[in-house]
């Protein structure tokens, strides 16, 4: 709390003009709370501020202030408000009311929207500290093995929360460990709220006043050279960099040539240089470049029109096929924006992505580009927040939750391969799907939305094709590159053949073997990391499955252990079939470790990378891996969906899809679409210059209508035939979906609860719901699954009443004690 700020006053009357303050805990509890505000801070606090409030006991938590009144609570006294964290507010009006949206849209509750928009370096909360007894002598004789464990720990940290000591120990109930020791007077306890963001500060120096003069300094100088010859480098050393004699970066003067840091700490020591801690910005800075934007005139033809269409509408989709230099549009229509002194956020569904487009952009527009992602740690995120606060023209780029960040100024909002399933938020809440979030947060702040996509969502190009948003289209490739070729291999027939090498047909590796012998680039596709997705037995069947889950365990052989991907449970692999003792174990499928491996061992000289989450898990592991495939320093690229999203290599001729059929056999009504769109996204890789491309794609179903359509390139033929499916079933955008998903450790009450809950969703909502279901994964981390679906006109319907009325029938079920065990949450809109 600032320094002028009154302070609340110890014995506080209330009066009859006491303010009442509407908080956001960032919690999932279905209300606002109201406390009462100190009568000394009434001209201080706004909405939109930050506030420190009590909640249960003893604790403290940060909140926001989403309103104040004179009206107290009912049926319950309001405590006081303890303090106040910001000078300002740090949500603003536009901002309160999008996160509304996206409570009632969404059907969430406004704490979970508070807890996914602030960083965490914004959120604070009193949390029990342990802390060692120091009068206490440590006897270990008399400890159980779990306190023993905790008190080893807890000396080497001095101070934890509990939170940091469960998951440092290993111990899932650390709470009877934690009251034993406190009996035993070994452990204090302590409650402590502290603000988690840290400025990041570095020291400067600069020449102390009294050798300013540039008397004093030659006779400072001519001293030290007789006496002190390092001390009088530094000095020289920090005259050559800073003509003006003004702070210098210590540091950086450091690492600039030989001086020692004994030597200006004893300059320092003399008052002959000045240190201080300046605050400094974590995110880079850059200048701009010499790149120049050029748009040829098909994309400058294209900008126009999208401009034009904003005239009326506030979004447009732009359709462009791969290759089309559809970025080079978003680049002119973000120039206009700074200049006209707008903010610009640009949304991409993998931060992948971010790597060479990053690059491109701060060629053109210097330091004016900020990024954020979820691999950046606590303080950057703040600092990008902030940044963005201050309102000055940028571009933002980043994943989906760049939405939260406090927009001041928002002029266009550019959605990049918008149909991307990534966009969709699934846990924690709020569940959101990106793209449609922005575009009501563009709606808000009177901004425009431009979405882009070489293979569009259903979604978005019923709304284009029915006139809701604006249509541009750019049907040829930049600098007149041809599409890629693209070819079917018939896997059955390869097999019969016997013209398979492992995962890889004849003609693949054949193609792969010449394109590298010419000093070309292959990328290969997979859409299964690790080593094999299933174990089995060839006696009797058996699966090695999670012990918590319903999913069968992923070999990785990079680390020799099964995983399981829902709940991260690993485990050695098995020597032999614990249900019949068998040893014939047998490995099915693949994924990209295993391809990796018999590219490797078939070509040791290649050079190999995987491209999948598992490989890129450090900050800028993805970076380091774009990198040395655009520099050719790699041959071929190994990955997932990640390698179909946008990435532009120049030196790719050759495009390997290893097996089709797993995203054409899923369980899902969008199946089609995403194989179809996936297909023709990671096909576009190939051939981006003048060389035409090729693309291999190895199935068992040559003929099916979805990979003619990729051959051809047919997006119109595909959405005729999807759209029509869809109709027929009323799936969107014929109808708006509500998925309702609950879960419980005990089936038996699960099954009951799921049970009434559909049957009363049916005498409300009739024949538009199905199931309850069990889908597919029908267990993860012990709680048994179910689902129920709601299918929604979109017209002729109060959604936002149904929306209500669900609301109230889930708060009706959690009444019913035998159910409050059962977990359920809605999901609006599933990807």
């Amino acid at each position: 709390m600032p320094q002028d700020w009154p302070e609340p006053e110890e014995n506080r009357d209330p009066v009859s003009d006491t303010l009442f303050a509407e908080v956001i805990l960032p919690f999932s509890l279905p209300n606002t709370y109201t406390y009462r505000v100190p009568a000394e801070w009434n001209g201080w606090i706004q909405t939109g501020q930050r506030v420190v409030v009590p909640f249960g006991k003893k604790k403290y938590y940060s909140g926001l202030v989403t309103g104040l009144g004179h009206t107290p609570p009912k049926g319950y006294e309001a405590k006081y408000v303890h303090s106040l964290l910001d000078e300002s507010p740090l949500v603003d009006e536009l901002h309160l009311k999008f996160w509304n949206w996206l409570a009632a849209y969404y059907l969430c509750n406004l704490g979970d929207v508070m807890a996914a928009a602030l960083p965490a370096g914004l959120k604070m909360a009193s949390e029990t500290r342990i802390i060692p007894n120091p009068d206490t002598e440590l006897q270990t004789t008399d400890l159980s093995d779990p306190e023993l464990t905790l008190m080893e720990v807890l000396q080497r940290r001095e101070i934890m929360s509990i939170t940091e000591a469960q998951e440092l120990c290993g111990i899932r109930n650390i709470f009877p460990v934690i009251k034993a020791l406190y009996h035993k007077n070994l452990v204090l306890t302590a409650e402590e709220i502290s603000e988690r963001y840290k400025p990041r500060t570095k020291p400067f120096i600069r020449l102390a006043d009294t050798y300013q003069q540039d008397d004093a300094l030659a006779e400072l100088l001519d001293s030290l050279e007789r006496r002190a010859p390092k001390q009088a480098d530094v000095v020289l050393k920090y005259l050559a960099n800073n003509r003006k004699r003004e702070w210098a970066d210590k540091l950086q003067l450091q690492k600039s040539g030989e001086v020692s840091a004994a030597a200006i700490k004893s300059l320092i020591d003399k008052g002959v240089l000045e240190l201080v801690e300046k605050r400094v910005d974590r995110l880079d800075t850059f200048t701009e470049g010499s790149l120049v934007l050029k748009l040829d005139e098909t994309q400058q033809q294209a900008a126009n029109q999208v401009e034009s269409f904003w005239q009326e509408k506030e979004v447009v989709l732009l359709h462009g096929i791969t290759g089309s230099g559809k970025s080079y549009v978003f680049f002119e229509l973000i120039r206009k924006q700074l200049d006209e002194g707008f903010q610009v956020l640009y949304l991409l569904p993998e931060i992948a992505l971010t790597v060479q487009l990053v690059g491109k952009l701060r060629a053109l527009f210097g330091n004016k580009v900020l990024i954020s992602h979820s691999r950046f740690n606590e303080n950057e995120r703040v600092e990008v927040y902030k940044k963005v606060a201050e309102g000055e023209p940028c571009v933002v780029i980043g994943a989906r939750s760049s939405l939260f960040l406090a927009f001041r100024n928002l002029g266009l909002v550019i959605v990049d391969e918008e149909h991307d399933a990534s966009f969709k938020q699934y846990d924690p809440a709020p569940r959101y799907q990106a793209r449609d979030a922005a575009i009501m947060l563009a709606h808000l702040a009177g901004a425009r939305v431009l979405l882009g996509s070489a293979t569009p969502s259903l979604e978005s190009y019923y709304n284009a094709k029915s006139g809701k948003y604006g249509l541009v289209r750019l049907d040829r490739r930049y600098g007149d590159a041809v599409l890629p070729e693209i070819e079917l291999i018939d896997l059955g027939e390869m097999i019969k053949s016997k013209r398979m090498q492992g995962s890889f047909s004849k003609p693949l590796i054949e193609k792969i073997e010449a394109g590298i012998q010419a000093h070309k680039q292959v990328i290969l596709f997979q859409n299964r990391k690790g080593y094999v997705p299933i174990i089995l037995c060839n006696n009797c069947g058996w699966t090695l499955k999670c012990v918590s889950c319903d999913i069968s365990l992923t070999y990785y052989k990079s680390t020799d252990m099964m995983r399981c991907h829902y709940c991260g449970y690993s485990q050695r692999p098995v020597k032999s079939c614990p249900t019949c003792g068998s040893a014939h174990l047998e490995m099915s499928g693949f994924g990209t470790e295993l391809i990796e491996e018999e590219l490797h061992l078939k070509h040791p000289e290649f050079r190999i990378a995987r491209f999948d989450q598992s490989s890129i898990r450090g900050k800028h592991a993805h970076h380091r891996i774009v990198h040395e495939f655009e520099e050719h320093e790699l041959d071929v690229l190994v990955g997932t969906q990640m390698l179909a999203k946008g990435l532009d290599f120049e030196g790719v001729n050759l495009v390997g899809v290893m097996q089709a059929d797993q995203l054409l056999n899923f369980p899902h009504f969008r199946s089609h679409e995403r194989a179809f769109q996936l297909l023709t996204q990671v096909s576009g890789r190939a051939g981006r210059r003048e060389e035409k491309g090729q693309v291999l794609i190895q199935t068992f179903r040559t003929g099916h209508p979805v990979l003619k359509q990729v051959i051809r390139g047919d997006y119109e033929d595909f959405y005729a035939a999807e759209l029509a499916e869809r109709e027929r079933f009323n799936y969107p955008p014929f109808s708006k979906l509500i998925e309702v998903h609950a879960k419980s450790l005990d089936v038996g009450i699960l099954n009951e609860g799921v049970e009434w809950l559909a049957t009363e969703m049916k005498k409300r909502l009739g024949s538009r719901v199905l199931g309850p279901e069990t889908p597919y994964v029908s267990r993860i981390r012990n709680f048994h699954l179910r689902r129920i679906l709601i299918k929604l006109e979109r017209e002729k319907l109060s959604h936002l009443k149904i929306k209500q009325d669900l609301r109230s029938l889930l708060e009706e079920f959690h009444t019913y004690k035998k159910w409050r065990t059962v977990k359920v949450h809605f999901d609006v809109d599933p990807a």
